[in-house]
């Protein structure tokens, strides 16, 4: 018998596991703004803001969350530190 819901716990845990480990190094808010976008590309299945706004659920206004998503992507620059925990991480 498959424990859907025990499924689905560990692999949100896994995910943010994961996610803990690549944006090591990074300010708090980045971090859960990555783990926002990366939560929204997955659940989406598209890269769209508007869709990864839908996929976050808010119990604020879509445009608000489309409006601090495009905010935070544009102010985001610590693509190295991301990359270099990457790397480490996948050898």
């Amino acid at each position: 018998m498959v424990h859907y819901n025990r499924l689905g716990y560990e692999i949100k845990r896994d995910f943010t596991n994961f996610l803990i480990k690549i944006s090591k190094g990074l300010k708090r808010p980045q971090q859960k703004f990555l783990h926002q976008m990366i939560y929204g590309f997955l659940a989406g299945n598209k890269l769209q803001l508007r869709e990864i706004a839908r996929c976050l659920k808010e119990n604020i206004t879509l445009k608000k969350t489309i409006d601090r998503l495009s905010r935070n992507l544009t102010a985001f620059d610590d693509k190295d530190p991301l990359m270099n925990n990457y790397l480490t991480l996948v050898k």
